[in-house]
């Protein structure tokens, strides 16, 4: 577990956090004081993060009963469950996810009930990809005779078809020009688009009547495209925040080339068209804003850490051990 530490006259003080276990949402969080953590593993490249806990129901025969099993958590209903560090009176969240198993413990003369806990990456999980988005044929071609506009190249004017996503299929290019950015996650009457693409005919290209010039011609995608239309196509900004691949858009403006997510999960894709060009992922299993924060990264270099602020302190990612048990 991370530690503050504090320099004081006497030298370096370590005081570490004390964890506090909330269940429920909204108004009706409370802190279960019943429960004890026991670890959290921070998942990395599509592994999903878990956090384990247990109830202890009592000391064995002849001992005290702290509380019965029909007041535990429900796992058929997904309880909501939040992990906090507290230092003093700042808190901090380290895990927001819904219970996924529980079991009975029988350890010596310990009778408990165990948890695991899902964090983010099941809700992405539970998304299979499937079927290329394109413009809808009025829109393509306003995009080839020049009449489009920037409210047009949203996502009510895009359909799925059941051709298997496959970016630059044995290297020729299939997304749609630059020229005419998206918004994917939009509804109708966008103002601003971003880049985002679509998918068009391999190697297409669209030359004026006369041959005096190219009106329109697909492009390459990048793992930056892809990723970033992929994400709002499959709506995981429901789940996560995915703006900070924006800042990325010049690391991650590097070509794939034949790479095929079809029947892929959500969370599977992104590994995909990431660790291809160099790079991993991980989801930040507190929420900011209401969101998991996507954190991208490059596999082979020393990256900062992309833990918690932890009153001073942070927790790198990985294994957390509680140490309750």
């Amino acid at each position: 577990m991370a530690t503050y530490f504090e320099t004081t006259i006497d030298g370096v003080k370590a005081s570490p956090p004390t964890l506090q276990i909330y269940t429920g949402e909204g108004s009706s969080e409370a802190i279960d004081t019943n429960l004890e953590a026991v670890r959290l593993t921070w998942g990395i490249n599509g592994r999903v993060t878990t956090f384990e806990f247990f109830h202890n129901l009592g000391g064995g025969p002849g001992g005290a009963v702290r509380s019965y099993p029909e007041d535990e958590l429900d796992v058929a209903t997904s309880e909501a469950i939040r992990l906090v560090a507290v230092v003093g009176s700042v808190e901090t969240d380290l895990f927001i996810g819904n219970v996924g198993q529980i079991s009975e413990l029988y350890q010596g003369e310990q009778e408990a009930l165990s948890f695991v806990a899902y964090g983010p990456e099941i809700l992405l999980a539970n998304t299979a990809i499937h079927g290329q988005w394109h413009a809808k044929p009025d829109t393509d071609e306003a995009i080839i005779n020049g009449t489009v506009t920037i409210e047009d190249t949203i996502a009510d004017n895009t359909f799925q078809s059941d051709l298997p996503v496959i970016f630059n299929p044995e290297g020729k290019p299939n997304a749609s020009s630059s020229n005419f950015p998206w918004l994917l996650g939009s509804g109708a009457g966008a103002s601003v688009a971003v880049d985002e693409r679509v998918f068009d005919d391999p190697d297409r290209r669209v030359i004026q009547p006369d041959s005096s010039g190219v009106v329109y011609e697909a492009e390459h995608w990048t793992a930056y495209t892809a990723l970033k239309s992929m994400l709002a196509v499959f709506s995981a900004n429901s789940v996560v925040d995915v703006t900070a691949i924006d800042a990325l858009s010049s690391d991650l403006d590097l070509p794939i080339s034949d790479v095929s997510i079809e029947g892929l999960t959500l969370l599977q894709a992104i590994a995909r068209i990431l660790n291809p060009v160099g790079y991993g992922f991980t989801i930040q299993p507190w929420k900011v804003g209401g969101l998991h924060t996507l954190v991208i990264f490059p596999l082979h270099s020393n990256a900062d850490t992309i833990g918690p602020n932890i009153a001073g302190g942070s927790a790198g990612s990985g294994c957390i051990e509680c140490g309750a048990r």
